[in-house]
């Protein structure tokens, strides 16, 4: 009877229970707790100020009756403070150790419901919060010795008062180590078929354990040493009879530190500290403990606030037993990030790497990511990377993901080895460890499984009990062979295997062909709309500023402005951690964010300005020159200002170009600063072109033709009904319709996730339409030779307004929309809707450094799935000889479905955005408001074509991204330009080498062909080398020649290719 499952399980957990309460005997509770005023700011120093005030300011009080101060006895006065939002406040005590202790191992019991940072005699010591209140404080203990205590606490954002309380203690080591055993034990029974004979001998051994335990000792203490002897001997046994199943599980211990989040980047600084406090405890207390940790920008967080815990890491490093893992700046969102920010992620992080701990990481590590490009396997092994680890994808809420060890080929036909965790911060027990295992779906190919245990999220790391219950799983019979490893070494023996596997049994290793989808938060690709536009805006604005500082150097010997740089590309870096830029944090996070975008903006701004005046000699105000800094001659509109003295004061004037050939304007408006114009303007790649004004009349050029409803410029004729809805798209070239019915439609659809509601976007959104715009006005504001303007404007019930501006161009084959909204719905989805009059099981979508296909059909689940997927600077939609491209500069939710074309252009949700009280938030003396009220602009336009995308919806989209830049007065002294050809062929990058030698040049391949590639720089080219991504020689890359000052070189589908050039002299 005593020996059925449940009984003995029972028995075990009453030990367990009884046993903690003698696992420490408290000797000195503490008290006295000295506390500095409350600081309502969000920003505390990192070391204990040496002038706390000698009293609390905030007296001690009683302990509510919710509050939870620890398992163990009253362990002395608490520190009470009341409610406080995102508080650091210092509290400081001193203890001293009692003649009791003397030789003795010796701990303190810190119970917070705050985070905490314990710095011993002004020391950084150790992290607490709820699940670390027990530190190590010295091995044996010295009778009479005193230690300051501080304890830099952080309320945090919740509504509950905040404690402290605590006790010096001594452990009972052999009871502690006792139950670790039992509990190791017991969990790993529980993993397994109560009746197999393994799990009955196991029980066995528990039971005849427990009878050993001595309760009633003369000194009145409990006594395991017999019963702990015991229960090893036959552990000890059973694994030599029963031995292990050929399974691994690698444990490597981690802390996932959200870079902001439900915080503010200043707190995050914090949680480094705290985090990086723990884990170095760990390693003094476990010579087998190893530790990872990702991000290289939490270290330069820590080098820069806490430089002793810095020097401290990087001891760990060298020695092997603290892992440098990531090879990126932050662990940033994939699906919205640029291809070139992808590349500065890795660029900037293994630079990082190498300065301060002479190594690099091999691994892409990137567990709690929202999705990933089918460009990262290209970028990942370009840049020198081997490994692939996430978890993410195991979120997925409808097609379970058939993989977790498998070869991931990327758009270019790379090959990555990824590795599929099943979690990302978790406790080492056994119960965990077999139910990851049992859901990992590729146990034939690989029988193991990556273990990144710690608690997470907002750090914290390994607690004592991992590390314990990991050294007696290593021993566990009949339990895979546990291993506490560091990441690389798991992932080395992970390929391993499954090459051993593939050529043993032949067995292939799994593959994986597209992005890696997933089936959840799909709404972060429109959350928080505005600093998705700041962050296309600077990633094109940096682009920019590298290309033309670097002409400027070389043209005008400028210094190059490499500081400058690397600061804004480390903002728009940290900006794009994947709980910033995908909209999913708390409001200061995003105050921060545009604070940061604001500088990049003032950056670019001088640097561009700078770059262009070294390139330019003065000229009267009557002439001004437009730059291009895209690789292929553009055609587009800009506007500029032309002083008052640039024209004349009451007659005709025209315009020329350096040739003299006139150019059509219009006068868009004048004011005391001049005339302001708009014009069409084609500049040549990475070229200028000069324009002049002339005194006189031009060419008389006929406005376009337009009236309320209708508009015509002999490309396309639209038409408009009363309700502002687009009814007619017709093509004079095509002699088409391309609208199947009305468009341009704005959307509303009631918008409430499940749960994660600035996260999610739920399928149902399709069944809760709103219809709330109606038209107010339709009015043409500007109709001259060069472009015609319609706007039309929408209001709904509730205080929202929509301002659009629908653009027609003389001779540019797109129609513009832009949009001024300004939005103050609640928990609602705007989309803007195109019905094509194109039939298409498939529609193709930008990525990063390439194109994806997607079906239109929702054929399967695996298809009805991906109801909202992610695209950059153009979607399109192609039938035989012609297609429709949408393109934008800073939009990225789409979905094609059944001809229709739509973008996804605002949601606002509440969680956890909202500047009102809220249940697990509070957030006072702030307007009431959810994410993203208030005005936004959108530009996107139609972009008609023959054939299909590849006939010029690249240059049209990078045109349309990248505007061409004005300067007045100024005529360039170089007018070279770039010729890049085949038209397949962007010109990506153009800057200066990192390591100062030569000059980078960054192409791809955009249209999935194969070429043999040329381009001409503005400068004549003395010598050229292949390297990778991280600008190291790369023979594998291919050769490539010169002949007279142009670049030769082959390239493959979607393939990018990075050049080191110098200049002739």
């Amino acid at each position: 009877m005593s020996l059925r499952p449940e009984f003995i399980d029972t028995r075990v957990e009453r030990r367990l229970a009884e046993l903690a309460q003698h696992a420490y005997t408290i000797h000195v509770p503490l008290s006295d707790w000295h506390v500095t005023p409350d600081r309502p700011d969000y920003i505390a120093p990192f070391s204990p100020a040496a002038d706390i005030p000698p009293g609390p300011d905030v007296p001690p009080g009683a302990v509510p009756p919710d509050a939870t101060l620890g398992s163990f006895a009253d362990p002395g006065a608490p520190v009470y403070l009341p409610p406080a939002l995102t508080r650091t406040v210092w509290c400081r005590t001193a203890v001293t150790i009692p003649d009791a202790l003397n030789g003795r191992p010796v701990w303190l019991l810190l119970h917070t419901n705050a985070e905490g940072l314990l710095y011993v005699d002004g020391q950084p010591w150790q992290g607490l919060d709820e699940n670390h209140p027990a530190v190590h404080l010295t091995p044996s203990g010295e009778p009479g010795r005193t230690f300051r205590l501080d304890v830099m606490l952080y309320t945090g954002r919740h509504r509950r008062p905040t404690s402290l309380s605590g006790a010096l203690v001594s452990p009972d080591e052999a009871i502690q180590a006792y139950r670790h055993d039992l509990r190791a034990v017991l969990g790993a029974v529980r993993t397994r078929p109560s009746a197999d004979t393994l799990s009955i001998r196991l029980r066995q051994s528990l039971r005849a354990s427990l009878d050993r335990i001595d309760f009633h000792t003369r000194q009145g203490t409990v006594d395991v040493t017999e019963a702990a002897r015991r229960l090893r001997q036959h552990l000890h046994d059973l694994r030599r009879r029963h031995g292990t199943p050929d399974v691994d599980v690698y444990l490597v211990g981690n802390a996932h530190i959200d870079v902001a989040w439900l915080w503010t980047l200043a707190e995050t600084r914090h949680k480094m500290a705290r985090t990086t406090a723990t884990a170095l405890r760990l390693m003094e207390r476990y010579p087998a403990f190893r530790f990872a940790q990702s991000q290289a920008q939490l270290y330069a967080f820590l080098k820069e606030d806490v430089p002793d815990l810095f020097e401290q890491v990087r001891a760990r490093v060298a020695e092997g037993r603290w892992e440098i893992v990531g090879a990126m700046w932050v662990e940033p969102d994939c699906n919205v990030t640029g291809g070139e920010s992808l590349i500065r992620q890795i660029l900037h992080g293994q630079r990082f790497w190498r300065e301060h701990f002479g190594c690099e990481s091999d691994v892409l590590w990137l567990p709690d990511t929202f999705g990933y490009a089918w460009a990262l396997p290209q970028i990942a092994r370009k840049s020198g990377l081997r490994h692939f680890v996430t978890q993410k994808l195991s979120w997925s809420e409808t097609n379970p993901f058939p993989h977790s060890h498998f070869d991931w080929i990327g758009v270019d036909g790379s090959r990555l080895r990824t590795t599929f965790a099943q979690a990302y911060w978790v406790r080492v027990t056994p119960e965990d460890i077999a139910a990851l295992y049992d859901r990992t779906p590729s146990k034939d190919t690989v029988p193991a499984l990556l273990y990144p245990y710690g608690y997470g999220d907002g750090g914290g790391g390994p607690v004592p009990e991992d590390v314990e219950l990991a050294t007696r799983l290593q021993e566990m019979p009949g339990f895979p062979r546990c291993h506490l490893t560091r990441a690389h070494e798991a992932l080395e023996a992970i390929r391993t295997t499954a090459d051993a596997v593939r050529d043993t049994f032949r067995h292939p290793i799994p593959s994986w062909q597209g992005e890696l989808y997933l089936e959840f938060h799909r709404g972060t690709l429109t959350t928080h709309a505005r600093v998705k536009r700041a962050n296309r805006t600077s990633e094109r604005r940096l682009r920019a500023a590298e290309i033309w500082a670097t002409l400027a150097a070389v043209h005008a010997g400028a210094a190059y402005p490499a500081d400058a740089l690397d600061a804004a590309w480390k903002h728009v870096l940290l900006n794009q951690f994947h709980d910033i830029l995908p909209g999913t944090s708390i409001p200061p996070v995003y105050d921060e964010a545009h604070r940061r975008y604001e500088e990049v903006r003032h950056t670019t701004t001088r640097i561009i300005d700078d770059a262009l005046a070294a390139r330019c000699r003065p000229a009267g105000p009557d002439t001004f020159t437009v730059f291009n800094a895209l690789g292929w001659s553009v055609t587009d509109w800009v506007t500029c200002s032309l002083p008052v003295d640039a024209v004349p004061a009451d007659g005709p004037f025209h315009l020329v170009d350096g040739d003299g050939r006139p150019v059509p304007h219009q006068i868009l408006h004048r004011d005391a600063d001049g005339l302001h114009v708009g014009l069409e303007v084609t500049v040549p790649a990475l070229g200028a072109t000069v324009l002049h004004v002339r005194p006189g009349p031009g060419p008389a050029y006929p406005p376009l033709a337009g009236d309320g409803l209708r508009l015509d410029n002999g490309l396309f004729r639209l038409t408009f009904d009363e309700a502002g809805h687009l009814t007619s798209l017709y093509d004079h070239a095509r002699d088409r319709e391309w609208l199947r019915r009305p468009g341009n439609l704005f959307q509303t659809f009631d918008d409430r996730p499940n749960n994660w509601e600035a996260w999610d976007l739920n399928d149902w959104y399709e069944r809760t339409p709103l219809d709330l715009f109606r038209c107010e006005r339709l009015e043409i504001t500007e109709r001259g030779p060069v472009r015609t303007v319609l706007r039309l404007v929408f209001t709904s019930p509730h205080g929202s307004r929509i301002e659009q501006d629908v653009i027609l161009y003389r001779t540019l084959p797109r129609i513009d929309f832009l949009a001024q909204v300004d939005w103050q719905e609640e928990r609602t989805l705007l989309k803007v809707a195109f019905p094509l009059a194109v039939h298409s099981t498939r529609a193709t979508y930008e990525i990063q450094f390439g194109a994806i296909e997607r079906p239109t059909t929702r054929n399967t689940s695996w298809e009805a799935a991906r109801f909202e997927v992610c695209g950059h600077s153009w979607t399109d939609l192609s039938e035989g000889h012609a297609g429709m491209s949408l393109l934008n500069d800073s939009i990225y939710g789409h979905d094609i479905h059944d001809g229709v074309m739509r973008l996804t252009l605002l949601r606002n949700p509440s969680f956890p955005d909202p500047r009102r009280p809220h249940p697990s938030f509070l957030f006072p003396d702030q307007e009431i408001r959810f994410t993203d009220h208030g005005r936004h602009l959108f530009r996107y336009a139609l972009y008609p074509h023959d054939g299909d995308w590849r006939s010029g919806t690249v240059a049209q989209a990078h045109a349309f991204n990248q505007p061409l830049h004005v300067v007045s007065g100024a005529v360039p002294d170089c007018r070279n330009a770039a010729d890049v050809s085949p038209a397949a062929v962007v010109l990506e990058t153009l800057k200066r080498a990192e390591d100062g030698r030569g000059w980078i040049l960054r192409v791809y391949e955009a249209h999935g062909g194969r070429h043999r590639a040329r381009v001409r720089l503005p400068f004549a080219i003395e010598q050229a080398e292949a390297v990778d991504l991280m600008e190291r020689l790369a023979s594998e890359e291919g050769p490539v020649t010169l002949h007279d000052g142009t670049l030769g070189f082959d390239l493959a589908p979607y393939e990018i290719r990075t050049f080191r050039v110098w200049p002739a002299s």
